[in-house]
């Protein structure tokens, strides 16, 4: 029976390309301490990566394949980031992951607010903590502790296994990062549960969370975007560097775009991560 390198090149190239493509069932994962080692073992699950370890030939062709979805634009990766009203704790879902490269055609990051799920007693988290996981200042809201802790540590890691791999590439760079805000949701009651509408009208609960209301939803969008713009604008300044000068982990980010429902409200370009902190380039 004929091995993979005895079919030719050009359908190699196939199974690679069909192999980067797979689908995988999106598993969210809870977290309550974000870290270099939490990410690592939480990766999707990627059947080719044992391709990389056979020989050198397999390496440089899958290498190559990887960089070939890059230069078509098809490296497209997303990540839902779940923030608990009155939880101490959040949750990651990987929805794209095509595998590790060190160009990154998009990724999208997901906020997705979950509001008012009741504590084990019955009781309601209080608007206290509400208020302070949109706007507190001190890395306290969502936006800083995306944007100052959970996303460096997420992109290090990325680099840092790209540059201490088999790769051994000195810069990842991401050609569009888009942080987006979902719809928030509420929690409308224990699945297949009955309760009472406002008009008196008993219903079966077929979904454990619903969207807020519109009037709402547009109140906590725009105090969403406050604290992201905040955020974003106490950015630093970076002094551009030669790649052979690079430290072992920097990441350059093409355009930075703030989004809800997919709707682009800003942009920044020219960003990178040194050192775990944001910072514009200044030439």
């Amino acid at each position: 029976m004929p091995g993979l390198l005895d079919i030719p090149l050009e359908l190699r190239n196939h199974v690679y390309e069909y192999l980067l493509a797979q689908d995988f069932i999106p598993q969210p994962r809870g977290v309550i301490c974000l870290n270099e080692r939490y990410i690592k073992s939480y990766f999707p699950p990627q059947c080719y990566r044992g391709l990389l370890h056979v020989c050198r030939q397999t390496y440089h062709e899958f290498k190559a394949a990887i960089q070939h979805e890059a230069d078509a634009n098809r490296l497209h990766y997303e990540l839902t980031v779940e923030f608990n009203h009155g939880r101490p704790y959040y949750s990651l879902t990987w929805i794209r992951f095509p595998g590790l490269s060190p160009t990154i055609n998009s990724l999208t990051i997901n906020v997705d607010l979950h509001l008012r799920e009741p504590y084990g007693d019955g009781s309601e988290p209080g608007n206290a903590d509400f208020m302070k996981l949109l706007e507190q200042p001190g890395r306290a809201n969502f936006a800083e502790r995306l944007l100052d802790s959970h996303l460096p540590v997420l992109l290090s890691t990325l680099s840092g296994l790209l540059h201490d791999g088999l790769m051994k590439e000195r810069v990842l760079y991401v050609e569009n990062l888009t942080i987006n805000l979902k719809w928030p949701t509420q929690y409308a009651g224990t699945i297949g549960s009955s309760l009472v509408n406002p008009r008196g009208r008993e219903y079966q609960v077929t979904s454990g969370r619903v969207r807020v209301g519109e009037k709402e939803a547009k109140e906590l969008d725009i105090t969403m975007r406050r604290s992201l713009s905040l955020t974003v604008a106490d950015f630093g300044a970076h002094v551009v560097v030669l790649e052979h000068r690079a430290p072992e982990k920097l990441v350059q980010i093409g355009c930075l775009r703030l989004a809800t429902e997919g709707d682009v409200w800003a942009t920044g370009n020219n960003l990178d991560l040194r050192d775990d902190k944001f910072g514009w380039l200044r030439y």
